[in-house]
């Protein structure tokens, strides 16, 4: 069977004598271990998830050891794109994803692009310790390990920006559902770690079906607003059918998410930050049992919905600002429709 390499970064606790990650945070909390994965193709947006091998780990902490390992499993990710013509991608997966689902989850987004959109990427991994269950108890969990595991992503964000410096092409960043929790955490953290780094790490970096509050983004003091200072261009994906936002954790949560509704407060386009509302793009289908699914259209649909993957490969392959992409016009806001357009986000055409 035909395989992509995924290379991953992890602070999930590694188990050397069994070879496997854990669902625990390592700590201290800032940790990695960093290696490669041979991820089954899977090509087909509607498709279950590839297999996936045992992992290697190469980068074992820490970046500033005498081997270098950790920054070389980063400096042979951005090679292997270089020499594959691809784009270096960093993906964050949501909640309800062990670590071979999530290694799986970022390679065959990869393949899906490629099939769909004819764009190359080559996909960095950040697996944070969610522990792969879907009850309520431990969506309460994976926010808490989210939390826990800001402090490591946003180190990883850093050493990307050192690894990356000097070469031709930026990486890109893509962050879906909960991976938003964890964006916001490691922008925390970057804060909190000595600043944010000096130059943007990130040509790109898109946060979709954000499962996090809608108040995050405000403008210069919402908590992931540092993002707009750590890529080019940022871009904010939007869906207020996204019914495992709307209908399960907005209710849990007790708050309008991110994802759903949209920021808050409309960002400013001077501040590089821009929301694409994918409202009248999406593919209906109906809520499958229990809300969400791996292949549930309405909360994957940046995976599994072609006109939306086009939309994305055209952002994350180019350099553009977000309403300069092929296909998005500014809302219309016209009064006496049934579905209004929302004034200050993006439509595809």
């Amino acid at each position: 069977m035909a395989q992509r390499l995924v290379h991953f970064a992890s602070n999930r606790l590694w188990d050397e004598a069994g070879a496997a990650f854990g669902a625990s945070c390592a700590a201290p909390p800032e940790r990695l271990w960093l290696g490669a994965v041979a991820v089954g193709l899977q090509p087909d947006p509607d498709g279950e998830a590839g297999a996936v091998g045992a992992p290697v780990v190469d980068g074992i902490d820490d970046f500033a050891d005498a081997q270098g390992t950790a920054a070389t499993v980063l400096a042979e990710w951005l090679d292997h794109a270089e020499a594959a013509g691809a784009v270096p991608l960093l993906t964050v997966h949501g909640f309800n994803y062990n670590f071979a689902e999530s290694c799986a989850r970022a390679g065959n987004f990869c393949d899906v692009v490629e099939a769909v959109a004819g764009l190359r990427l080559a996909p960095l991994a950040f697996c944070w310790p969610s522990n792969g269950v879907g009850s309520l108890d431990e969506y309460r969990r994976d926010q808490q390990d989210c939390d826990s595991s800001g402090p490591a992503l946003a180190r990883l964000i850093r050493q990307i920006g050192l690894a990356a410096a000097g070469r031709a092409r930026k990486p890109v960043y893509l962050a879906h559902s909960m991976g938003a929790r964890a964006t916001r955490c490691a922008m925390q953290a970057l804060v909190a770690q000595g600043g944010l780094p000096a130059a943007a790490v990130f040509a790109q970096a898109i946060v979709v079906a954000g499962d996090e509050a809608a108040t995050v983004l405000e403008p210069g003091t919402g908590a992931l607003w540092p993002l707009a200072a750590v890529a080019d261009w940022v871009t904010i994906g939007v869906f207020a059918g996204d019914s495992t936002l709307s209908r399960i954790s907005g209710l849990l949560n007790g708050m309008e998410r991110l994802g759903a509704g949209g920021p808050v407060t409309a960002p400013p386009p001077a501040s590089r930050v821009f929301v694409v509302d994918y409202g009248l793009a999406v593919t209906w289908r109906e809520v499958p049992p229990g809300g969400t699914s791996w292949n549930y259209q309405g909360h994957q649909y940046y995976r599994n919905d072609r006109p939306i993957i086009r939309d994305l490969a055209l952002a994350l392959g180019g350099t553009a600002s977000p309403e300069g992409i092929a296909g998005r016009r500014w809302a219309r806001v016209e009064q006496g429709y049934a579905i209004r357009e929302i004034a200050g986000r993006l439509y595809l055409a």
